[in-house]
């Protein structure tokens, strides 16, 4: 819960900047450190898929996740045996049939893609659903900050342990 914690900040601190107030992420931030706090541990990583996608939603760099980036094809519009993928470069979801034009590609299990269409779903998914959402994640911030995080080894490593 701490390295969550840790690891919020430190998204926090490297993509906003000083005298930019953004008084609905100082809020969901602190939200997310009560509730974190709250449940001593219990599903931190889910609180932190969260606060992350909160973050890039009011920062302005939320990826698209209900559509392919590239053709807008809907997430569900294919059916569930569709297979999708996350690319940084396309900011979002990639179909199985514009996959092939990013080569940082990463191809998404069918759960991590409906987690990631629709966030109500995170709060329930099991571990190695959030592990795989949150090496997407970590992946993309890494590429918008240009350097990995320095906490993401402790998050990634965390579900090694669990």
């Amino acid at each position: 819960a701490l390295n969550c914690c840790l690891f919020g900040a430190e998204l926090v601190n490297g993509l906003t900047h000083d005298y930019d107030p953004h008084p609905e992420l100082f809020d969901s931030f602190l939200q997310f450190l009560h509730d974190t706090n709250e449940r001593q541990g219990q599903k931190a990583l889910s609180l932190l898929i969260l606060f992350q996608l909160t973050l890039l939603r009011e920062i302005g760099l939320m990826p698209i996740l209900n559509a392919c980036a590239n053709c807008k094809t809907s997430h569900g519009s294919r059916g569930t045996s569709h297979e999708f993928y996350f690319s940084s470069s396309a900011n979002g979801l990639i179909c199985k049939d514009c996959e092939a034009s990013f080569p940082d590609k990463v191809k998404l299990t069918k759960d991590v893609a409906n987690c990631l269409a629709n966030a109500k779903l995170i709060a329930k998914a099991q571990e190695k659903t959030l592990d795989e959402i949150e090496l997407v994640l970590v992946k993309h911030f890494t590429e918008i900050l240009h350097r990995p995080p320095k906490m993401a080894k402790y998050i990634l490593n965390a579900g090694q342990y669990r």
